[in-house]
């Protein structure tokens, strides 16, 4: 095609358009073009279904035995699991728990109990306000812990990482200039210093391929209200529909996952029902709490 297409023509692609049965899964108000998935996804109507089963059925008529008859105990590995194949985490690796922001603080607090004779976190100084929100609190609980930002304290984040590094926070996309990052690259460059990283997905995941075991991330942390259209909302903790991502990490009021080493035993197991998701890398995560 060249030029310029005019409306027939234009008509003539959407009719095509071998995608164009999906706009149906999704409810929309009439007439309204919707381009905001990057900040809160379009309502699924096969989520509405799973959220009137679990409130009708599940709730209602199993009541506490639905723990155990629903699945909701371990729903959030069983999630967790499904996400990882699309942020390329291997089984047992990710689970669907807290908040993005919880996740973050708690992979933080990971990273650097996993390093405890360095003293540094690295990230962007550009970053999701958020992401920052809880590094400033993670380095408020640790005495003699500082914060250095890319931007602020050296061009690059690159140029931060050093041997004083515990781990770098650093998001797989910038919500502001779109920057995509070298996940394999910077992965690489934080480990060969000693430190670990942590990966925010939140701007990537469901949008974009991710291979967080071929790049051997860290840690990862996202949401799934977003690319994923998991939903905003906070939903009671019986809900089945809650955040989707790896096992290690989580965001602000907002849903997230984590992707971290695999856990060595049951006592990551989070609370169902969040809207978060965090990952974790096997060979990282032996101490995870």
């Amino acid at each position: 095609m060249t030029g310029i297409p005019d409306l027939v023509a234009i008509k003539a692609m959407d009719a095509a358009d071998p995608l164009r049965a999906m706009r149906d899964r999704f409810v929309l108000p009439q007439g309204v073009i919707y381009l905001d998935g990057n900040s809160l996804g379009a309502a699924s109507r096969a989520a509405f279904d799973e959220l009137h089963k679990a409130a009708t059925e599940e709730w209602s008529h199993d009541l506490i035995r639905a723990w155990n008859t629903a699945g909701w105990f371990n729903m959030p590995l069983e999630l967790g699991d499904q996400l990882g194949r699309l942020i390329g985490a291997a089984a047992g690796q990710t689970v669907v728990c807290d908040t993005t922001s919880v996740n973050i603080y708690k992979l933080l607090h990971a990273a650097m109990a996993m390093r405890p004779e360095r003293q540094v976190i690295v990230a962007e100084g550009d970053s999701f306000p958020t992401d920052l929100y809880m590094a400033e609190g993670v380095v408020s609980t640790r005495k003699d812990t500082l914060l250095r930002l890319s931007g602020v304290d050296a061009p690059t984040i690159e140029e931060l990482i050093d041997e004083r590094t515990a781990v770098v926070l650093v998001n797989h996309v910038n919500y502001k200039s779109g920057e995509l990052r070298d996940m394999p690259a910077l992965t690489r460059r934080a480990q060969e210093a000693g430190a670990m990283i942590v990966w925010d997905l939140c701007h990537t995941a469901g949008a974009m391929p991710v291979e967080l075991d071929k790049a051997n991330a860290d840690f990862a942390v996202g949401c799934t209200y977003k690319y994923l259209n998991g939903a905003r909302a906070r939903l009671p903790s019986s809900m089945r529909l809650s955040g989707i991502f790896p096992t290690s990490s989580s965001r602000s009021p907002a849903g997230g996952a984590m992707h971290g080493p695999s856990p060595s035993s049951q006592a990551m197991r989070p609370a169902p029902a969040s809207a978060g998701f965090c990952a974790a890398h096997s060979r990282s995560c032996r101490c995870a709490r």
